[in-house]
């Protein structure tokens, strides 16, 4: 019988989509077993995201109830949140109901850049809105 908890994935997701996703789930830390369930990898492709991720240093390893978790760096919180400023202006753009209004994607990055400083922390309750706005978007 198949398992009810796994759904079925667009196979057209790309590499950023998926590292996108794995940074959600290890917002608060996540075994690897669960980020390749949900996240619908198998054990190949999940070593290479993690190691890709953690050279670039999105995400880390740490000890959490003496198990490995993976949880994601300040960097790859910044990364998600620049991911779903990204989503925000292609979906203004792509807006059938706003086809005189475009917005400049310009100043829309630039305002990122600099509410996002390289070394400051984002606000909690941003990133927290970004992450469940996210997770309620890709459930079926």
């Amino acid at each position: 019988m198949a398992n009810m908890n796994v759904r079925l994935r667009n196979v057209e997701r790309d590499r950023i989509d998926i590292v996108a996703e794995i940074l959600e789930m290890a917002h608060q830390g996540v075994v690897k077993t669960n980020i390749m369930w949900k996240a619908g990898l198998n054990s190949c492709m999940l070593n290479k995201y993690v190691g890709l991720m953690m050279n670039a240093k999105l995400l880390e390893k740490v000890l959490l109830n003496k198990r490995v978790v993976y949880k994601a760096t300040h960097r790859g919180i910044e990364f998600l949140y620049h991911c779903h400023e990204i989503e925000k202006l292609l979906e203004t753009e792509n807006d059938p109901n706003k086809p005189n209004e475009r917005t400049p994607i310009l100043p829309s990055i630039m305002h990122c850049a600099t509410t996002l400083d390289a070394h400051a922390e984002p606000r909690k309750e941003e990133l927290d809105t970004i992450i469940s706005e996210r997770q309620m978007n890709s459930i079926p």
